[in-house]
């Protein structure tokens, strides 16, 4: 071998080891390159399991236990049957009064009276004037039936979703799987392999981009959009002002039945002109029923001012479809852009 011939051998080796190195160069980067959707992918998965402890939902506040709960105690009164009952029984004390005033108390008001029926007729006449009136009792609590009536369809929409307390896992479960399999990517990328996790980390992101339309949290039904008016239109109701307020109610309608049926009721009878009084007559029958169940009502809401704090301080309801959209997204492109080229492929193959 001459020296010219020497000399060409060495520079062809040279040249060959400067085309590995590049290329050792480019695998390495390329490899980078897909690593980094992967890493992104990773840390989607732990921001899902990290969201219900962000949000509250479980330990500490229990926001969507309290939720859930909140839901159950108000099911028995969250049906038209059952407000229909209860705005018959305000619409009957309403007659009642308006007959006091037109029937009965013109009577016992001419009538001589002891001590005790003049205190009831001043009581009850105190009575009067608390219910009338746009701000009075009558408006309220029929303004409160209208709102929770109003709010049916949106209560079964939301009673119709998964359980409250599934809510976290549907954050947690998805998280671990996709965070897991993102690092069984990236430890497949260094051994050559890792397209079985990318293939399953996309079908994991289709799922979370389909779970609001499977529990139509969103197109359909729109529950969740209907939780969140529900939750809106009853901020001003769950209350402990409002909700005590209600509760006041109940003794000064009660006070005032009992004074017309002990003391004005015999009254009026035992005058010429004793006037008939059905309404008045049906109110006070009923009225330990209509007592019993309103007050059970309220009882539940008074229950449950905590909880619904709880449900309030939560993200909107209507967002929730997209916690669940977006990451799903996001895990399908970088999953995706994750993948080797063809021109990497090609050219690794050499």
């Amino acid at each position: 071998m001459t020296v010219s011939d020497f000399d060409m051998a060495a520079q062809q080796r040279l040249e060959q080891a400067r085309t590995s190195v590049s290329t050792r160069k480019a695998a390495v980067a390329a490899a980078a390159g897909r690593r980094g959707p992967l890493v992104a992918v990773l840390v989607i998965g732990v921001g899902l399991i990290a969201a219900p402890f962000i949000f509250q939902m479980m330990a500490g506040e229990n926001r969507a236990p309290a939720g859930g709960e909140m839901i159950d105690q108000f099911r028995p009164y969250m049906t038209e049957a059952r407000i229909t009952k209860f705005d018959g029984f305000v619409d009957l004390i309403n007659r009642a009064e308006q007959s006091y005033k037109a029937d009965l108390r013109p009577v016992v008001a001419a009538a001589p009276k002891n001590p005790g029926q003049q205190a009831a007729l001043t009581s009850v006449d105190a009575w009067t004037q608390k219910w009338e009136g746009g701000g009075g009792i009558f408006a309220d609590m029929g303004g409160i039936l209208r709102d929770v009536r109003a709010n049916l369809d949106n209560y079964k929409a939301v009673d119709n979703l998964p359980p409250f307390w599934m809510f976290p896992f549907f954050f947690i479960v998805p998280g671990l799987i996709i965070a897991l399999l993102a690092r069984a990517a990236l430890s497949g990328m260094r051994r050559g392999a890792g397209s079985g996790a990318r293939k399953a980390l996309v079908v994991m992101g289709v799922g979370l981009v389909a779970a609001p339309f499977i529990f139509q949290m969103m197109g359909g039904e729109n529950r969740a959009f209907q939780g969140a008016a529900m939750i809106d239109d009853f901020k001003p109701i769950m209350t402990t002002e409002r909700v005590t307020s209600m509760q006041g109610y109940f003794p000064v309608i009660g006070l005032a039945e009992g004074q017309i049926r002990r003391e004005l009721v015999p009254l009026a009878k035992a005058q010429p002109n004793s006037p008939s009084t059905p309404m008045i007559d049906e109110f006070s029958q009923t009225w330990p029923e209509i007592g019993s169940e309103l007050a059970q009502f309220l009882g539940v809401m008074s229950d449950n001012l905590d909880n619904f704090a709880k449900v309030k301080a939560l993200p909107p309801f209507s967002l929730f479809p997209f916690f669940f959209i977006l990451p799903g997204l996001l895990v399908v492109g970088l999953a995706l852009a994750s993948r080797p080229s063809g021109r990497r492929a090609t050219r690794s193959s050499r």
